[in-house]
């Protein structure tokens, strides 16, 4: 056992590669998912449904939200239902907040098996661009932001994988 109450299992597979497995004790999310097509899996926490499409798609008039829109799309909620949560709480008004996440992949190509292309396609950089409505002073939002990111579990996974680039742009 270790901080936090998880049970931590040490395996090693070929090459030398450590595989951590850990199973935190209660866990802070659980869900459960099928798929009946390559097209959708349907994910449901609580008593939330969640449809998910394709890992990736390049076609503009793809019907679904893929698993990677999926991914941003979370990452961006996170960061703005935080900043309204944590605004609330030290009583600052945004009026409005929104954002645009853009997802770099190391190399998108791998996902259609591609041939000749090499390398993966893991999430290189994401860029996250937040815009915030406010009368608030800008170092305020931005001494906010700081505290969100900080305290993001996705953001913080994230950037210990790739690079996370975060701006802020205040206006009144």
């Amino acid at each position: 056992r270790h901080a936090g109450g998880c049970l931590r299992l040490d395996h090693f597979t070929g090459g030398g590669r450590r595989l951590l497995m850990s199973q935190p004790v209660p866990p802070a999310c659980q869900l459960r998912a099928s798929s009946e097509s390559a097209d959708r899996a349907v994910a449901y926490a609580r008593q939330q449904r969640i449809e998910i499409g394709r890992p990736l798609s390049f076609d503009e008039q793809y019907p679904g939200a893929t698993a990677l829109e999926n991914f941003a799309a979370a990452l961006l909620a996170e960061i703005l239902n935080g900043l309204r949560l944590r605004a609330k709480k030290q009583r600052l008004e945004l009026d409005r907040v929104e954002g645009v996440v853009k997802v770099w992949l190391h190399n998108p190509l791998t996902v259609l098996d591609v041939v000749g292309e090499e390398g993966d396609p893991s999430v290189q950089t994401v860029s996250v661009k937040i815009f915030a409505s406010t009368l608030e002073p800008e170092d305020a939002i931005q001494t906010l932001l700081r505290e969100v990111l900080a305290r993001s579990p996705l953001c913080l996974t994230l950037a210990k994988a790739a690079t996370l680039e975060t701006s802020l742009q205040v206006t009144l």
